[in-house]
């Protein structure tokens, strides 16, 4: 683990602990991608590391080259719980109904995307472009019983007309 992570994770292991002890119960989860790379060199390992720290939901990226249900076998082991994904934006442009069907296997509540594809060159066009994606994936997701969401990253923010590139995507 990387020394940047590890008092983070501490203080929220703490938290964890004073939380169920004053009786709230499973208060927070863990975006996996706090892990990054050792999801990918010891997927095993890091969900244990990631039970053993106390929580029991767990956000994912992507499947990890993995099927939902080979997934959720791995996670239901250790007592984890997705609760929601991020995908790529292609997925959501060239199958949202395909990903809808991932994300209802792997039994999320919300599932977003975590990237536009323009990036720091966005503009006008490709948000209105990742709106009209947006506003499908919103329609089939919602369909399928799922919530979807859009993870900034801060490219976003941009200024545009009297606000941000953000204001005209949402």
């Amino acid at each position: 683990m990387k020394a940047s992570f590890i008092v983070p994770l501490a203080i929220l292991a703490g938290f964890i602990s004073s939380a169920a002890a004053a009786g709230i119960p499973d208060p927070v989860g863990l975006e996996l991608e706090s892990f990054s790379g050792q999801m990918h060199q010891d997927r095993a390992g890091t969900l244990n590391k990631v039970r053993n720290l106390g929580f029991k939901y767990v956000e994912l990226v992507g499947d990890y080259g993995q099927s939902p249900a080979e997934l959720k076998k791995e996670l239901g082991a250790r007592g984890l719980v997705a609760t929601s994904a991020h995908f790529p934006y292609a997925k959501f442009s060239d199958d949202a109904d395909g990903l809808a069907n991932e994300a209802a296997a792997l039994g999320l509540t919300y599932i977003g995307c975590p990237s536009l594809p323009q990036r720091d060159d966005l503009d006008e066009q490709g948000v209105l472009a990742a709106a009209t994606v947006f506003n499908h994936a919103g329609e089939v997701m919602t369909a399928h019983g799922l919530k979807f969401f859009y993870h900034p990253h801060g490219y976003e923010f941009k200024p545009y007309k009297n606000g941000t590139l953000f204001d005209l995507l949402v």
